[in-house]
């Protein structure tokens, strides 16, 4: 089944919604993820069904056709993120990229029906029970504020498993079950893993499977991020935001430009300088909010952050209302994707304890 987060990436795309579609990118790059994970997982069971099979079975030729599929999936994969890259930068069309994001569709397509195939003609063989325990990598968080990490424990062999006990480290988190039933041939279940984050360094979660016969560990980096460093990224992002403004190409509306009719059109609140002027602001009060925490104010840093926010949004509406105007559409799209992402970071640091 098609995941929609892709679909829905790529249905902007086509309709030339380029910042629709980057504000759905981090969508689509978990979905990516989440497949080369369940990739690597009936991996394991393609190899298995591979080595103790004679070449001329089904079950033999299909596991093979699983690792070519899986193949043509990952390098689906690299291109489309190349071609995003250089979306970002404005060297490749968002119709170029839409059909880049339609051959991964059309490659995890492929992977998941052979992938079926390959767990109905496993249940022919008798593969020990393989358990393969997975979560993301790395959790960000607001320090102070709670975190879940969902984790999957997979049976990816075709015999069952006995009950399994479910451990986590550190003792600061939670894990519910802890035990697991017995796992027949391809059954995955949920674990659920909670805590809060509170240390000023990353902190190691590891969520462990295991019984007598058989066990698999994940591992998770949870890292609480402070109100004071999601500022500085936010800072950062607007530092980064004001370079691509300041590479854009005067338009209509920019009154260095075009004197008295861009000023008809807004003058210093419209075009390209307004928006400079804008994110100009915006960097200096993100200076001034930094202040107040370095102070300890925290409840009126709070309440800048409010404001600022406000203006960032302001940032994003303009640049949208510009794109294929008195700027071009697709640069307007980045515009307005990266002022969102600045809203998110202020969000954050809003909710994150000093």
């Amino acid at each position: 089944m098609t995941d929609d987060r892709l679909l829905a990436f790529q249905d902007a795309l086509q309709r030339g919604a380029t910042g629709e579609a980057l504000d759905k990118y981090d969508g689509v790059e978990t979905a990516l993820n989440e497949q080369e994970t369940t990739e690597e997982g009936v991996q394991v069971l393609a190899r298995a069904v591979a080595q103790q099979t004679d070449p001329a079975t089904q079950a033999n030729q299909t596991a093979q056709q699983y690792m070519r599929a899986v193949t043509t999936a990952q390098q689906a994969r690299l291109e489309f993120n190349v071609k995003f890259m250089s979306f970002v930068t404005d060297n490749v069309e968002p119709q170029t990229l839409a059909e880049s994001i339609g051959a991964v569709i059309e490659a995890h397509e492929t992977v998941d029906s052979v992938a079926s195939k390959l767990r109905e003609r496993a249940d022919n063989v008798a593969v020990r029970p393989i358990l393969a325990v997975s979560a993301p990598s790395q959790l960000t968080v607001p320090k102070g504020q709670t975190f879940s990490i969902t984790v999957e424990a997979t049976n990816l062999g075709t015999a069952p498993t006995d009950a399994l006990d479910v451990t986590v480290s550190p003792d600061s988190v939670g894990v519910d079950p802890t035990q697991l039933p017995s796992l027949s041939g391809g059954d995955r279940v949920t674990i659920s893993v909670s805590g809060r984050a509170t240390a000023d360094q990353p902190v190691p979660v590891e969520v462990n499977a295991s019984n007598d016969d058989i066990g698999d560990t994940a591992g998770s980096v949870v890292t609480a991020v402070s109100k004071g460093d999601y500022l500085i990224e936010a800072i950062e992002e607007t530092d980064r935001l004001l370079e691509v403004v300041g590479n854009l190409e005067s338009g209509a509306g920019d009154d260095s430009k075009n004197g008295t009719k861009g000023k008809q059109n807004g003058g210093s609140n419209g075009g390209k300088s307004g928006l400079e002027n804008k994110l100009e602001t915006v960097r200096k009060r993100l200076e001034k909010v930094k202040t107040r925490v370095e102070r300890g104010q925290t409840k009126s840093a709070n309440e800048k952050l409010e404001s600022v926010s406000s203006l960032v949004g302001t940032v994003a509406t303009q640049a949208d209302a510009l794109g294929g105007k008195q700027i071009p559409e697709q640069r307007a799209g980045v515009v307005t994707a990266e002022a969102r992402e600045i809203q998110s970071i202020i969000a954050n640091s809003i909710e994150a304890n000093p």
